[in-house]
């Protein structure tokens, strides 16, 4: 059996850590892996992962950058990266030191780090000469990144990975345009267990309105904006028949910003904010429509739409297009488009007998691609390559 050390991040609620929660899953059915983890805060990952039986420990902060758009920000964020360097190398040295104290490294077999925002795995490795595997999650532009690590942040990755998982095609191309190996990059898709997806069998055309949720945090990269203004170019007739949700949290400020177009559209009756869900995705069956207005690395609330048999409406943008074929197993507006957004869901409002054989090849492609099992045998395949390559050496 494997020992195998995993890396995560401060985010706890949303993509990467319950990808992480579902492979180790898999794994523990397998009975291949023994998996230690150690997590940057306390939170709901450390509980499940104790109700699981997962040895788990929480080592602190250790952040490599700062981000932001905006060019004021940008140029005094630049005068401080000194400062955040200091930062850094200090969470970096409490978090190593407190690594040795909970964690026999003689006994972990390789480091793989969940996100691409968190260096510590790679210091882990180096120091205890183990193989290091990198999870690419997300795209970055560099240019809004002040990375707190002497010298370049793609150079440090290189010297400091055995191997990168990206998980669509769109992310390990956006790495590689950075300068990561393209040799060194293994494309292996997050992973649902479609077990615990409710049956997708139901009357489409019988329902009195057309429900649509929309999953994730609250925010202007989400684009639930998008939606209310979609909706509200409209007929008042064709908006009636359909009944929104949104779950999730998110900024403050944003979410007033929703809640005031929904006013002053008058389509309060029409569009709900129900906050953060625990389980989300097991109350899909009360939806038809799923909806996804951002770039996503991956789109894993986009296949659970799919496996739960809702007709997915999509921004054609970063790995959308590689889930979602138009018109065959879901349909794809034109990215940042309200007005594609609003022919697509009058299309529908319209043709409501399109939605069933839609649905369906949704949910059986979905099941077919992305199931858990095909993804913890893939993951498994490449621990046990970069092991045996590592016993050559």
């Amino acid at each position: 059996m494997l020992s195998v050390l995993y890396v995560v991040d401060v985010d706890q609620y949303f993509g990467s850590p319950n990808e992480l929660l579902v492979l180790l899953k898999a794994f523990q059915k397998q009975n291949q892996i023994r998996p230690v983890v150690l997590t940057a805060i306390s939170g709901p990952l450390n509980d499940q992962l104790n109700n699981l039986g997962i040895e788990n420990h929480v080592i602190g902060r250790v952040g490599w950058y700062v981000g932001t758009d905006r060019k004021w920000k940008k140029f005094v964020k630049r005068l401080a990266t000194p400062l955040f360097y200091c930062i850094f190398k200090y969470q970096l040295s409490v978090a190593i030191k407190h690594s040795a104290t909970v964690v026999d490294f003689s006994k972990i077999d390789l480091i793989h780090t969940n996100v691409s925002i968190n260096p510590l795995g790679a210091y882990l490795a180096a120091k205890y000469h183990l193989p290091h595997i990198w999870h690419l999650r997300e795209t970055f532009t560099t240019g809004n990144l002040f990375f707190t690590v002497p010298g370049h942040a793609i150079s440090f990755m290189k010297a400091h990975a055995d191997r990168f998982v990206a998980i669509s095609e769109y992310v390990s191309n956006s790495w590689q345009s950075l300068g990561l190996p393209v040799d060194k990059i293994y494309q292996i898709a997050d992973g649902i267990d479609s077990a615990r997806i409710i049956d997708v069998n139901r009357r489409y055309s019988s329902t009195a309105y057309l429900k649509i949720v929309q999953i994730g945090s609250i925010s202007d990269f989400k684009g639930q904006i998008r939606l209310i203004k979609a909706l509200a170019l409209l007929p008042e007739k064709i908006r009636k028949k359909f009944q929104v949700d949104f779950i999730g949290d998110g900024d403050s400020s944003y979410i007033n910003q929703l809640k005031h177009l929904i006013s002053r559209e008058k389509m309060s009756g029409i569009f709900h904010l129900r906050g953060y869900v625990t389980n989300a995705m097991t109350r899909l069956q009360g939806y038809q429509i799923g909806v996804v207005s951002s770039p996503e690395g991956f789109g894993l609330t986009t296949v659970e739409y799919m496996m739960a048999g809702l007709i997915v409406i999509a921004e054609n943008s970063g790995a959308n297009s590689e889930l979602i074929s138009d018109g065959h197993n879901g349909i794809l507006y034109e990215a940042g488009s309200v007005s594609d957004l609003a022919a697509k869901l009058n299309f529908l409002a319209e043709n409501r007998e399109t939605i069933p054989n839609l649905a369906h090849q949704a949910a059986k492609e979905s099941i077919s691609r992305y199931d858990v099992s095909k993804t913890a045998s893939e993951v498994l395949a490449l621990y046990t390559d970069l092991l045996s390559g590592q016993e050559k050496k």
